[in-house]
Order: structure tokens, then C-alpha cells, then sequence
């Protein structure tokens, strides 16, 4: 008697777990096909210097992240470039350019406080050097990221760094 007991909760024990509903299953050839429709973003850290002398600038790479995902408040900067802004260009293989946007200058900071009055007041501040970020999504077909600092608009941009996507 005991080992009919033992025996039919261990029948019980281990159809237990088959109750459960299914988990989902993936066959690996869609998951391939997935794999190159996926969306990535990049997330670009740049390191960025003037020479207040020469009044040139250099900019750095301070790190490249790429996930896959979307950026669900993707929106185009549409306000004007003013000199000294920065212009990101995305080029594919061709060297063809696929989007462009502008940065405002990270060097150049607009602060408002309190003045002695007790009145708000607002000042330019411009900094030697400042580290800024970037987030894109990546156009498959996306090779490398132009970063120019944008003079005006009948001159050509000065290119500060051409950072190439892996």
C-alpha cells in the first residue's frame, strides 16, 4: 500500500511540471532572418577642446556603444545651426551622406541665476573643453559618423573627426 502512495506521488511530482503552458519556441532560421532586420542605436561619447589662442578645436572619441533597439522619441533637431555648432553627418560606404543633424556648441553654455536685484539674468559661460553625448539610430547601411564644426552656411564645415561604426 505504502509503495502504491510513494509511487503515484512521484507519478504526481512529475506530471506536475508538464502543466505548465508552453513556453515560446523559436525556430533558429527566423531568428536569423530577424538578426539582420534588427534596429540598432549608437551611443557615440565625444571629448571636446578649444584653443582660446588659435580658437581651433579638437574633438576626441571617448567611447562607442552600439545595442540593438529603437529610439522611440526619435526627432529630427530642427532648429537652425548657428556658427561653432557642431554637424553630425552620417555617411554609408559610398560616402554618401544618409542623415545630418547639428549639436549645439558644448563649449558654450548658457547660465541664468539671480542677480543682486533679485532680478533673473542670463550669461554665457565658454569652457576650454566638455564631454557630450550622442544617441542615433543606426541606418543599416551606416559606415562611419562625420563630426564638423559648422562655420556658416556658405562655408564648408571643418571636419574634427570621422569616427568609423564596427
Amino acid at each position: 500500500m505504502k509503495t502504491r502512495v510513494i509511487a503515484l506521488l512521484c507519478l504526481l511530482v512529475v506530471s506536475i511540471p508538464s502543466c505548465n503552458a508552453p513556453k515560446n519556441t523559436y525556430n533558429s532560421d527566423s531568428q536569423e532572418s530577424m538578426a539582420g532586420e534588427t534596429s540598432r542605436i549608437l551611443f557615440l561619447d565625444y571629448q571636446i577642446t578649444r584653443d582660446s589662442i588659435s580658437k581651433t578645436y579638437d574633438a576626441q572619441l571617448v567611447s562607442m556603444i552600439i545595442k540593438e533597439g529603437t529610439i522611440k522619441d526619435d526627432q529630427n533637431n530642427i532648429a537652425q545651426a548657428e556658427k561653432d555648432d557642431l554637424e553630425l553627418l552620417v555617411l554609408d560606404r559610398n560616402q554618401q551622406t544618409i542623415s545630418q543633424s547639428h549639436i549645439p556648441n558644448p563649449l558654450d553654455k548658457s547660465v541664468e541665476y539671480v542677480n543682486d536685484a533679485g532680478q533673473f539674468e542670463r550669461k554665457m559661460i565658454h569652457l576650454d573643453s566638455a564631454q557630450f553625448n550622442i544617441r542615433l539610430q543606426i541606418d543599416p547601411d551606416a559606415s562611419s559618423i562625420l563630426l564638423n564644426r559648422f562655420i556658416d552656411d556658405d562655408t564648408e564645415g571643418t571636419l574634427l573627426l570621422n569616427t568609423q561604426i564596427q
